[in-house]
């Protein structure tokens, strides 16, 4: 039975020392916070994601909506400077990256990949919706580089 309990023992700290050793943990960086957004568009902070690597995903949430005319449009853009002209971010394909959402849908969560390495160090997001008041948030999720 001793040697039961120390084999448990001696597999849960080398659980402990594998999971204090993870090189790959994410962390998530709210762009734009939960907002309710109605006829006009709305412009998150700008967030400076150069201190993250690698593959990332945005993550968009958005909610219900019940008009029969309802257009969502969120929209993802970076630029060198803070205070400079954001442009849309594109992956290779030149295919921006902007989540529609049109007519009656449920709320929802989309996730859109992305190599960091592709963007400019500062990061904003543009929420735009029609005919309709609707929640919006989004997120980065990404590792970091000191990681």
């Amino acid at each position: 039975m001793k040697k039961f309990v120390a084999i448990l023992i001696l597999g849960c700290v080398a659980m402990l020392a594998y999971a204090g050793s993870d090189a790959n943990q994410l962390f998530y960086v709210s762009l734009l916070p939960v907002q309710t957004v109605s006829a006009t568009s709305v412009t998150g902070t700008a967030v400076d994601v150069s201190s993250y690597k690698g593959n990332a995903a945005f993550v968009f949430s958005t909610g219900a909506s019940t008009v029969n005319g309802y257009t969502g449009v969120v929209t993802v853009t970076h630029c060198a400077t803070s205070g400079g002209t954001y442009i849309t971010v594109t992956n290779l394909a030149g295919t921006a990256l902007v989540v529609t959402k049109t007519s009656t849908n449920s709320a929802a969560v989309n996730t859109v990949a992305c190599d960091l390495a592709r963007l400019h160090k500062y990061v904003k997001v543009v929420a735009a919706v029609a005919n309709d008041t609707n929640e919006v948030a989004v997120a980065l999720v990404a590792p970091m580089k000191a990681q």
